[in-house]
């Protein structure tokens, strides 16, 4: 078995640069104000664009790494209803 030890800084360098490779990928300055779904499934963000505009951005996949501030749970309660979004601890499941 082989390892390659990387702190977080060269992992998360690593990922974009590989990401950054796929065809249809690409990276946009934006910021995230909240979630765009229905009452089943979840199907992109809002955003807003650095000349303050605000649209929104399909997505398969929707990953929350706002840290502690926990940017996605306020914005499944606002999409969704404070009472009908639970949270939970890794180290709960």
């Amino acid at each position: 078995m082989n390892t390659i030890p990387l702190s977080r800084e060269n992992m998360e360098a690593l990922l974009r640069h590989l990401v950054l490779k796929q065809f249809n990928v690409k990276q946009i300055s934006v910021r995230v104000t909240g979630l765009v779904g229905d009452n089943k499934i979840l199907t992109g963000v809002k955003v807003r664009t650095v000349a303050e505009e605000d649209t929104e951005i399909s997505a398969d996949l929707v990953v929350d790494c706002t840290g502690v501030s926990q940017g996605g749970y306020h914005w499944l309660q606002d999409l969704y209803g404070s009472g009908n979004v639970e949270a939970k601890s890794l180290a709960a499941l």
